[in-house]
């Protein structure tokens, strides 16, 4: 009788890594974007000729500090991903196994509808301000 090893597989911080900051520049980016159309009364997606491209990574890296613009949007989507991540985090903690960890899921599901809506509320809140009456 064969007995077989099997190793379990190497972490893959680097891959991980590479992963974390392309998310973060890629919302970087379209989130400068968003602020730049919306700063020159542009629509926020225009596919026109004389529009930016969808997705404008020269034009960001041109000028770098064009990215500074993206902050708001970016922070804003990667407290979204960690509220969701961290609910994938607590199910394996508490030890549900996938089929019967959807109650569960559906709960915190709930709770990241809420921190959206709370985040949304906060990030819109300037703009109520500088709507002319």
């Amino acid at each position: 009788m064969e007995v077989y090893v099997v190793r379990p597989p190497k972490p893959r911080y680097a891959l991980h890594a590479m992963l974390f900051l392309a998310t973060i520049f890629t919302t970087l980016v379209v989130g400068a974007r968003m602020e730049f159309n919306f700063l020159h009364n542009l629509p926020v997606f225009s596919l026109n000729d004389d529009a930016l491209p969808l997705f404008p990574v020269r034009w960001a890296l041109a000028q770098p500090s064009r990215l500074l613009l993206g902050i708001p949007f970016a922070s804003t989507l990667m407290l979204i991903l960690l509220a969701h991540e961290m609910g994938h985090y607590l199910c394996r903690l508490s030890g549900f196994a996938r089929p019967s960890a959807r109650a569960r899921h559906y709960s915190i599901l709930a709770l990241q509808v809420r921190l959206l809506d709370l985040l949304l509320r906060w990030r819109c809140w300037p703009l109520r301000c500088r709507i002319p009456r």
